[in-house]
């Protein structure tokens, strides 16, 4: 499946990472392998009560993404977010009324996570991506909820997840 995943263009950033836009993007779960970029002096400035799923690191700002739905969904809901760049300024995102998904959700954890089915992510991926391909018409939208349903039906999803 490696091979496969490569040659549609899709790899972690390491062990465990995703790169979109030179942002760097993981799931909250392995910010000890991130230790070296302080990100813990950032959600210092976190509201208390804001609670966080995935982390975006940028130059010089650190955003905590709400995705309570990471676990669940193969395409999961980004929520709310906190920006806090490095002189512990804030900026806060409400979730948009037609959200945005994460693509490719496995990007975002080891090959050890077992929250939900790697393999079976990694297979969904290979499927969309094979069907998709680099159409930049689609995936400039695919990023939306609204339209990435709209786009399943059309390639007839079936059961790409792991049995259980």
């Amino acid at each position: 499946m490696q091979d496969k995943l490569k040659k549609l263009g899709l790899s972690r950033t390491g062990e465990v990472g995703k790169k979109i836009g030179g942002y760097l993007y993981f799931h909250k779960s392995y910010l000890g392998r991130f230790a070296h970029l302080d990100i813990e002096s950032f959600a210092a400035y976190l509201p208390a009560d804001f609670e966080y799923h995935i982390i975006k690191v940028g130059k010089s700002t650190v955003s905590f993404i709400s995705c309570p739905t990471f676990d669940e969904l193969e395409e999961p809901i980004v929520g709310a977010s906190v920006q806090v760049d490095e002189n512990g300024n804030t900026k806060f995102t409400p979730q948009a009324s037609n959200p945005l998904l994460y693509h490719h959700r496995w990007m975002f954890v080891a090959d050890t996570y077992d929250e939900f089915c790697i393999d079976g992510s990694k297979r969904r991926s290979c499927w969309w991506k094979a069907k998709v391909g680099n159409n930049k018409e689609i995936s400039s939208r695919i990023g939306r909820k609204a339209y990435w349903e709209k786009l399943l039906i059309h390639l007839e999803v079936g059961d790409l997840n792991c049995e259980n």
